[in-house]
């Protein structure tokens, strides 16, 4: 979805052009950007909603896959239709897995609490599956990707990676070039941050839907767990192992005919790549943020490594 530009506040008088806008927005409340991309959280007498301004999506597709019976963990949504169409979607249960992790992960609380997040990953890899199955029938194979766009920017990563790496990581992006992949609607970002855990239920929110090569998804979302439990000081290896198999067991019971693309690991390397890139051109004032972003540099770099070994 392109995401309205943020400078074009969304207000009341735009929303009350909507027909199916039927929502009064609390007394002294204010309409104001959930995130700094086009998503707004929008405190209504009704609760709490969050909206998308559609700029140039595939309406239709998006409409199909909100109104089918088949789960796929996103939140209930609608269409509001107008010029431009805006996504509609309620408040997300629970709390993200990116802070449920940090917890979770402890020791003691892994024995109690990580066969209930093993079955949130096993219902992440269920739900990409099932959108990625029903909707690669639409989407034809694609070459233009977001892989092609990873291809050629990887700029920086020479500043944490040797100069034999980097020209490994060169030579590998052209070796893909116009390389053919199996296309469905995506997630875009089905990372720990967007997937809302509560009681042993998930929930996908700030999802694109998209098309695009599905293994995106698939590298984002085991990737999400590799990152974020390499984080934390007391995340082990066996624990990030035991939810990646988790996703990828729900992933090929969802999608029995999915078969990683025989360059998978390339494909890997690239998207690592690209988000190292990212990562070193970031810049951030909170502690916080500036030790995962070092962290996710170390992290990144070291996939690299071993992978290209």
């Amino acid at each position: 979805m392109s995401e309205k530009d943020t400078d074009n506040t969304l207000t009341q008088n735009d929303l009350d052009r909507y027909e199916e806008w039927s929502h009064p927005i609390q007394d002294f409340t204010q309409i104001v950007p959930a995130d700094s991309g086009g998503v707004y959280r929008v405190q209504t007498t009704s609760g709490t909603k969050y909206l998308r301004v559609l700029e140039s999506s595939p309406i239709e597709r998006i409409d199909k896959i909100l109104q089918s019976d088949t789960l796929f963990g996103f939140p209930p949504s609608k269409l509001l239709r107008g010029s431009p169409p805006i996504l509609m979607m309620d408040e997300a249960p629970g709390r993200p897995l990116s802070r449920v992790y940090p917890i979770v992960t402890v020791p003691l609380f892994w024995w109690y609490f990580g066969p209930n997040i093993r079955i949130a990953n096993e219902r992440l890899g269920t739900y990409l599956g099932r959108l990625h199955r029903e909707t690669i029938a639409e989407v034809r194979p694609i070459q233009e990707t977001s892989f092609e766009k990873y291809r050629t920017n990887m700029d920086g990563i020479e500043r944490v990676l040797d100069d034999a790496l980097v020209s490994q990581l060169h030579s590998v992006a052209n070796r893909l070039d116009g390389v053919e992949l199996t296309a469905g609607i995506v997630h875009g970002d089905p990372t720990p941050h967007n997937l809302f855990y509560r009681n042993g239920d998930l929930t996908l929110i700030d999802f694109s839907l998209d098309p695009d090569a599905v293994v995106r998804d698939v590298i984002n979302a085991e990737r999400g767990i590799e990152l974020m439990i390499g984080r934390l000081p007391h995340g082990r290896s066996s624990q990030r192992e035991t939810l990646v198999d988790a996703f990828r067991t729900g992933y090929q019971e969802a999608y029995p005919a999915f078969q990683r693309p025989e360059k998978f690991n390339h494909l890997q390397c690239l998207s690592d790549a690209y988000l190292l890139s990212l990562q070193l051109d970031q810049s951030f004032d909170k502690p916080g943020a500036k030790i995962a972003q070092r962290t996710d540099v170390k992290l990144l770099a070291d996939r690299l490594r071993s992978a290209l070994r």
